[in-house]
C-alpha cells in the first residue's frame, strides 16, 4: 500500500486487506520510484518506521534512469527524499478524542501527529524575552497600535504558571507587550479559548490578532514543563510581520 506519493517521499505498508487491515511486518518490500530524480545525483534519505519508532538516515544516488530504490519491511514507513537538507512535514497519524466517531452537528476534537521526515529541523527559535500573565496588569498593544493598561489571565498575579490558572504569554514590543497565540500538544494545557483583536481600523483590510488563554489543568504536577509554540504579529500595513518562537513554561508550586 503506497500513500502520499510525492517527489519528497511516500508512505508504504503491507496489509492483510485494504485499506485498514493488519500490517504484515515480516514481509520484505522492494520499491523503485518513478524517474523523477536527477541521474547520478545524491539524495538525503530519511526512513521512519511508524510502528517501531526506528529511524534510518542514508544517502542514495539516483540510477541512470533517475530512480531511487528502497527495501523495507511491511510496517508503516514514512520515507523522506531531499536533494538538499530541509524539513519535510507530513501528517503521520490522527485520532478522535473523547468520542468513538465524529457526529454530525457536534464539535469534533482531533489529535494529530506531525512528523518531520526531512533531514533538517523545523522548530522555531526560543524567545529571548516573554512574560507570563496570570491576572497581572501591564501595558498591552490593542488594535495594532493602541497602548492600554490591561490584565489578562486569571491567577494570583505573581507572573508564574500554576496548576488551575489561566495564563497568557506576552512578548515585549517597545513601550508595551503583545499577547500571543499558542499551540501545544501537552495534555496539561487547554488552548481551546482564544481572544480576537481586530486591526481593521488600522490597516483597513481586516487583519486580526489572536490571543490564547492557556488553562493549566488542576492536576498538572509541580515542575512539569509545558512546551509552547508562540505566534504573534507586528503592525506593518497592509501585510504585517508574523513572528514565531518557542517557550517552555514550568509549572510552579502554590505560593
Amino acid at each position: 500500500m503506497l500513500e502520499n506519493v510525492h517527489q519528497d517521499g511516500f508512505r508504504s505498508s503491507v496489509r492483510e486487506w485494504l485499506p485498514g487491515g493488519k500490517t504484515l511486518p515480516r514481509v520484505t518490500v522492494k520499491i523503485a520510484t518513478g524517474p523523477s530524480y536527477r541521474a547520478g545525483k545524491s539524495y538525503a534519505i530519511h526512513v521512519v518506521n511508524l510502528d517501531t519508532g526506528d529511524v534510518r538516515r542514508a544517502s542514495q544516488t539516483a540510477d541512470s534512469s533517475g530512480r531511487l530504490h528502497f527495501e523495507m519491511s511491511g510496517d508503516r514507513h514514512e520515507v523522506g527524499i531531499a536533494e538538499a537538507a530541509r524539513p519535510i512535514l507530513t501528517l503521520a497519524d490522527w485520532s478522535i478524542e473523547g468520542a468513538a466517531w465524529a457526529t454530525a452537528g457536534k464539535p469534533v476534537r482531533l489529535k494529530i501527529t506531525v512528523l518531520n521526515k526531512g533531514s533538517r529541523l523545523v522548530a522555531a527559535p526560543p524567545l529571548a524575552e516573554f512574560r507570563i500573565l496570570d491576572g497581572v496588569q501591564l501595558p498591552l498593544w490593542e488594535r495594532a497600535i493602541k497602548r492600554v493598561e490591561k490584565s489578562l489571565g486569571t491567577g494570583n498575579g505573581d507572573g508564574k504558571a500554576q496548576a488551575g490558572e489561566t495564563i497568557v504569554i506576552a512578548v515585549p514590543d517597545g513601550e508595551a507587550f503583545r499577547a500571543a497565540e499558542l499551540f501545544s500538544s501537552d495534555s496539561c494545557v487547554d488552548l481551546t479559548t482564544r481572544l480576537s483583536d481586530t486591526w481593521r481600523h488600522y490597516d483597513h483590510v481586516g487583519a486580526t490578532a489572536r490571543t490564547s488563554l492557556a488553562h493549566i489543568r488542576k492536576d498538572c504536577p509541580t515542575g512539569h514543563e509545558i512546551p509552547l509554540f508562540v505566534r504573534y504579529q507586528l503592525p506593518d500595513k497592509p501585510d504585517h510581520i508574523l513572528k514565531e518562537g518557542t517557550v517552555v513554561v514550568r509549572v510552579a508550586g502554590p505560593g
